[in-house]
């Protein structure tokens, strides 16, 4: 091999290594881009779980406020229940409660009570508002105070 041969090799090589660093350069920003955006597609992942927990989350809490106003419908229904069977048994034996007034209308301030302590609380912070009578919220609100 000649002395012409083997720079022209020997430049044939150079300009190999170059190009071979020109594309390892392009390989690695290449990578250091796919790397970026991994990262920025693991912050969107985790962003996506959280919103998911949160989801969660509010679903329970969906659940949690469903199974109260189940609740509350079912403890103004009895309320309701009790109320109308009071009043027709007063109705019915008024005759023989003549001495009794002063226990039925006791009778019946308890059932409020003890009602107006489930419903008003719950009512009073739905969205549709309390609809109880001013009256009964302000002795509620008197009774809780005092308790507290």
């Amino acid at each position: 091999m000649g002395k012409k041969k083997l720079l022209s090799k020997i430049a044939e090589l150079e300009e190999n290594i170059h190009d071979y660093e020109e594309a390892y350069v392009k390989e690695c920003k290449s990578v250091e881009s796919l790397q970026k955006e991994n990262i920025e597609l693991r912050r969107k992942i985790d962003a996506l779980n959280a919103q998911i927990r949160t989801m969660g989350d509010a679903k329970k809490l969906f659940d949690e406020v469903k199974r109260w106003r189940d609740a509350r419908n079912l403890i103004a229904t009895n309320h309701n229940n009790v109320w109308d069977a009071l009043t027709s048994a007063k109705a019915r034996y008024k005759f023989m409660l003549e001495g009794l007034e002063p226990y039925f209308e006791k009778l019946e301030n308890d059932i409020h009570a003890l009602s107006d302590e489930f419903l008003i609380p719950f009512d009073k912070f739905s969205s549709s508002g309390c609809n109880q009578p001013v009256k009964r919220i302000k002795e509620w609100e008197e009774r809780s105070a005092k308790n507290a």
